[in-house]
């Protein structure tokens, strides 16, 4: 049980800097993905606090930061509101039961109750419990899946998912005696973030990765899912992480409606929190259960219990009242819990705590005890504090033990490998490297938690240099630089023949960078390749093809060919090819063809290469229609004539009806054709040439 103290509190809520804060309502578009339209403000700069799924959320700015408008609103038509949003807006937004939180959350902000209510009522102390996780004592290699899902709250930096769960009783087991209003909702769902508004403002380190939230609610009074057989506040807490007994009774039964039934025990919390946080895409999770007590005669459990966590999770338990602090106060006590839930120890004398007991990611003191220690600061663990000390700073990931206001979770450099070139050496001259990038992990050293060593950054770039030159930026292989473990690329440019060391480093989103770049040293050589050889067709070949394809075997180091080729010994540049082989197109039966094939590269062309030959054969296209001159499909002794005016020059003929009038295949066209084409015309085919006197045969000239 607690011990019974008396505290009288005047609490000013303009404390914290809340007066020297803008905040400025951010409603997200009409039928816009929620995630979508988040993804997209956040890869535009613009971090929301606090969101409000469906609806949007508040942004929060320093009074000395200048917002511009338009950067905002000019993304898929978002609103923007630095007061609260009346008629048609308001109307809008009220759609939704969160535009409603969202408009009332933001007007909270803005317009803060002036004084609150006086405390009468015990400290926070004995108010946090240690779950009872199983786990193995020593990790080998990689955090398991699990384990990484059931990590919920190692350290307080960047976006954290909370689960906000109101439950109702429906008398089935308990008779009913609470029973909440839409407005007391409303009340917890602003002291909620409140509380973590005034949380986020005490970090003071690198500002890109400040705490943000994201909500969602479970209102028993209109949500089945978050009503139970039981009435909680009548009941004793009696946190023994069982759901067998006290909280475990409503609380697990509640997140089996949720869907959690398959799971035992506190399971079913951290299986509910991790499946939120990856769905919304955050770091980290928990869950507020908060117990209505407006009825209850001291606004705690039956066995004292009224404000606790378990520390590292998986949730807060509060009631409406929380014994004397009241409902205006609870912003007091949820900042008080959720350092519970991210490891920050009691600081109160009575709760036993003691100097050098240690908690955290990065084990911290616990210096600020008020038994004797080296610390005696009015800090939040201590209850309603205006200030967090350096050693629950510690605790909950905000501590930065080298000044370079980069909280120690995750003060560690990335790490860049790039994968060697070859062949080395080359003699290509613009060298394609490629390599990864990947955020390292700072040992867990959390004695209460799962210990997965866990980095929330994500590399941002990747440079390279060469010789100790400038840096410059290498390209992400996907697209974009965005997550923990990165693939990249880049080329080099052309280089001069010689020997190079090429570096890379991997810069993380604070701008941390691999002090130790990998590299590679590289040499070009700059020699033309040699000459081509094993000619296909082979040097001096016959009867070959008259629709023939070149080939000759790939020479080392060549990175493309110029091909020589003509009916003349010395024959002209036609082309350049990328691979070994040309084709001519269709040659002329019965000639001789003159070819030649020069490798070349960066550095060069072979010099000496031979030149090469070959005979193409009679055409086996116009063997069927020789005679045919004409094209008509008859043998006459038009076609005759025909040949006859070619001869003199009277008329030209393609080079198909050419190598239909060579009946002689001769390779030349002469009067001898002329000839044998009026013979075979009037059927005297005997003497004529064996393949003309096929085709006249066929074309039923001759018998």
């Amino acid at each position: 049980m607690f011990k019974m103290k008396v505290f009288l509190f005047l609490v000013i809520s303009f404390s914290l800097s809340s007066f020297s804060q803008n905040y400025y309502l951010i409603e997200k578009p009409e039928n816009t993905d929620f995630y979508f339209w988040k993804n997209l403000l956040e890869k535009n700069g613009i971090v929301l606090t606090h969101y409000f799924p469906p609806a949007g959320g508040i942004l929060v700015k320093e009074g000395w930061e200048y917002l511009n408008f338009k950067d905002i609103e000019g993304i898929l038509g978002t609103k923007v509101y630095l007061d609260s949003p009346f008629g048609q807006d308001k109307e809008r937004l009220f759609k939704t039961r969160e535009g409603e939180l969202l408009w009332e959350a933001h007007r909270h902000l803005l317009y803060p109750k002036k004084y609150k209510e006086e405390i009468f009522a015990k400290p926070l102390i004995n108010d946090y419990f240690i779950p009872q996780k199983e786990r193995e004592e020593e990790f080998f290699g990689e955090c398991s899946t699990t384990y990484l899902k059931y990590s919920g709250s190692e350290y307080l930096l960047k976006s954290v998912s909370v689960n906000v769960i109101l439950p109702e009783s429906n008398g089935a087991i308990d008779p009913s005696t609470e029973n909440w209003s839409s407005a007391r909702e409303t009340s917890v769902s602003n002291e909620i973030v409140e509380g973590l508004n005034q949380l986020a403002n005490f970090y003071n380190l690198t500002t890109s990765i400040k705490p943000s939230f994201i909500y969602h609610y479970y209102f028993g009074r209109t949500d089945t899912r978050a009503q139970t057989s039981y009435e909680p506040i009548s009941r004793p807490a009696n946190p023994s992480y069982s759901c067998s007994t006290g909280e475990g009774l409503w609380a697990c039964q509640i997140l089996n409606n949720l869907g959690y039934s398959a799971y035992s025990g506190y399971t079913k919390a951290y299986e509910f929190n991790g499946d939120t946080r990856i769905a919304d895409g955050t770091k980290w999770v928990f869950t507020i259960f908060v117990v209505d007590s407006l009825n209850d005669t001291d606004g705690q459990f039956s066995d004292g219990f009224f404000a606790y966590a378990w520390l590292g999770g998986p949730w807060v338990v509060m009631t409406y009242d929380n014994d004397g602090w009241g409902i205006s106060n609870m912003n007091l006590a949820i900042r008080h819990e959720t350092s519970h839930i991210f490891y920050a120890l009691d600081e109160y004398s009575d709760s036993g705590c003691t100097c050098t007991e240690v908690s955290g990611y990065i084990n911290y003191q616990n210096q600020n005890c008020e038994n004797s220690c080296s610390s005696n600061l009015d800090c939040i663990m201590r209850g309603a504090g205006s200030l967090v000390c350096s050693y629950t700073k510690g605790q909950i990931g905000w501590g930065d033990q080298d000044g370079d206001t980069i909280p120690d979770p995750i003060d560690i450099n990335p790490e860049t490998t790039l994968t060697p070139y070859t062949p080395d050496p080359t003699t290509e001259t613009n060298l394609t490297y490629n390599g990864s990038a990947s955020i390292q992990k700072r040992t867990n050293n959390n004695l209460y938690g799962y210990q997965c060593d866990i980095n929330v950054l994500n590399i941002s770039n990747v440079q390279y240099r060469i010789n100790g030159g400038s840096w410059q930026n290498a390209t992400p292989t996907d697209g974009s630089f965005d997550s923990p473990n990165e693939n990249f690329t880049f080329q080099t440019g052309n280089l001069s023949p010689g020997t190079y060391t090429i570096e890379a480093r991997a810069i993380d989103e604070l701008g941390q960078v691999d002090t130790t770049p990998a590299s590679d040293t590289v040499t070009i050589q700059c020699t033309p390749p040699s000459c081509a050889t094993n000619p296909n067709p082979s040097n001096g070949a016959t009867g070959v093809s008259t629709t023939p394809t070149l080939t000759w075997s790939s020479v080392s180091g060549a990175s493309s060919y110029d091909v020589y080729f003509g009916t003349s010994s010395n024959p002209p540049y036609v082309t350049n090819v990328g691979t070994a082989s040309y084709s001519p197109g269709t040659l002329n039966p019965n000639t001789t063809y003159y070819w030649k094939i020069v490798p070349k590269n960066s550095c060069g062309s072979a010099s000496g290469c031979s030149v090469w030959s070959f005979t193409t054969g009679s055409s086996s296209s116009c063997l069927p229609d020789l005679g045919d001159v004409n094209e008509n499909g008859t043998i006459t002794s038009f076609d005759g004539s025909l040949v006859l005016m070619y001869i003199v020059g009277t008329i030209g003929l393609s080079t198909s009806q050419q190598c239909k009038a060579d009946v002689n295949t001769s390779s030349n066209i002469t009067s001898i054709d002329a000839t044998y084409i009026l013979q075979c015309s009037v059927g005297l085919c005997n003497g004529l040439p064996t393949n003309f006197k096929t085709s006249c045969q066929n074309h039923g000239n001759c018998p």
